[in-house]
């Protein structure tokens, strides 16, 4: 669901997570929202840019830095949930502009 983008680092045929994307993932991951909430797509992104707004970037990957320093195993699987919801979430915003 990753958009492919050319990373002189990668080999071919991998993706590479933009910085966006990166930040839209972080910022749900330090949001309120949980996977047993069933998000839809609008309130993925509204949460997403509410938490970007309040916290900023830097505040962003310090919670995520510290949740992965105390529950490594929990934050990769939620990090893993947050990649995949914003990846559907922006990608119905790209599709209906």
């Amino acid at each position: 669901m990753l958009r492919q983008v050319w990373c002189p680092r990668c080999r071919y045929g991998e993706t590479a997570v933009t910085a966006v994307e990166a930040l839209r993932a972080e910022a749900l991951f330090v949001s309120h929202l949980q996977p047993s909430d069933h998000p839809e797509p609008n309130l993925v992104r509204d949460v997403v840019l509410a938490t970007v707004f309040r916290v900023g970037q830097d505040g962003c990957e310090a919670c995520v830095a510290q949740e992965c320093g105390d529950h490594p195993e929990a934050a990769v699987r939620r990090m893993r949930w947050c990649r995949e919801q914003v990846a559907v979430a922006f990608e119905f915003e790209l599709v209906r502009v």
